[in-house]
Parts: structure tokens; sequence; C-alpha cells
């Protein structure tokens, strides 16, 4: 490969770190724009304020969607660009990347679980403490 073309491979944490603010950015406006058109509602009395939660939730949902499919565009659209193998170490990439969030999902998940039990047994000492009293 020449010196002056760009392996595919090397920008992936440029796009990721792109689309990732593409979506934070595309979700932000929605969802400023979204309460703003809510909150305007609320005030001339056209929607109760439990309306305007329930407007202010399907408006959000409507926002996820847009930036996911944003990212899978721009992610299709890289993907596109590469070779069969580049695409094939992308995809690797993307497990491993996958499989360490799932990791530090399921030590925070057993930490969580941890912490959970020691509370439970510090409030059952307190308990058996204060009957004794």
């Amino acid at each position: 490969m020449a010196d002056d073309q760009k392996n595919p491979i090397e920008g992936l944490g440029d796009i990721a770190h792109n689309v990732f603010l593409a979506g934070v950015g595309a979700a932000a406006i929605v969802g400023e724009k979204a309460g703003q058109v809510v909150d305007d509602l609320v005030k001339k009395g056209e929607l109760t304020v439990q309306q305007g939660k329930v407007v202010n939730e399907e408006l959000s949902q409507k926002a996820a969607g847009v930036v996911n499919e944003t990212t899978e565009n721009l992610i299709k659209t890289h993907l596109k660009n590469m070779t069969p193998e580049q695409r094939a170490e992308f995809v690797a990439n993307v497990r491993s990347m996958a499989d360490d969030i799932e990791a530090k999902a399921d030590e925070a998940s057993d930490e969580a679980a941890a912490d959970a039990d020691d509370a439970a047994e510090a409030v059952e000492a307190d308990a058996i403490e204060v009957d004794e009293d």
C-alpha cells in the first residue's frame, strides 16, 4: 500500500469518535427543540404536564432512532470503502470492543450485587443490635 493512502482500519478511532460526536450533537439538538416545543405547549395550556411528558418521551425516542440511523449509515459508508479483509479486521475490532464493554458491565453488575449484599448484611446487623438493646 502506498504511503499516501491511509489504511481504513487505522482511522477506526477517528471514525468512531466522529460518529459518537455526530450522534451526541443530533440528540442534543433534537432534545432541546423537543423540550422547547413541549414547554411552549404546556405554557399555552394546550398540553397538560403529563401529556407533555408523554410527548417529550416520544420525541426522545424518535431522536434516538435518527441518531441510530445516522450512525448506521456512516458505518455502512465506511465499510463500502474497505476491502473484504479490512472489513473482517474492522468487525473483529468492533467485536473486541463489544466484548470489553460487556466484561466491564458484568464486573460492574457483580460489584453492585456485592455492595447490595454488604448493605443488607449491615442493615441486618443493625437490626440485631437494636433488638438486643
